[in-house]
């Protein structure tokens, strides 16, 4: 449904069911990476970058991702 790149080859991606997807194993040699890694949650929209990852839920709420959480920002 929809995916995005960042810097240094991070690739985000969220399908049709809202399941979200990290794409692992990208380097220089392999561009294309290895597999895509589920990760927990569900997002209707989905953007990575270079100090953390952004997501929007099917109900409009903003939710932010540094290491291995999502976090409710305020404000």
């Amino acid at each position: 449904m929809q995916i995005d790149s960042g810097m240094y080859g991070v690739v985000w991606g969220v399908n049709r069911l809202h399941m979200i997807y990290c794409r692992y194993g990208i380097t220089w040699k392999k561009p294309e990476g290895t597999k895509w890694i589920r990760v927990p949650g569900k997002l209707k929209y989905v953007s990575g970058g270079e100090f953390g990852i952004w997501g929007v839920t099917k109900g409009g709420y903003i939710f932010f991702r540094y290491g291995s959480r999502w976090k409710k920002p305020q404000g």
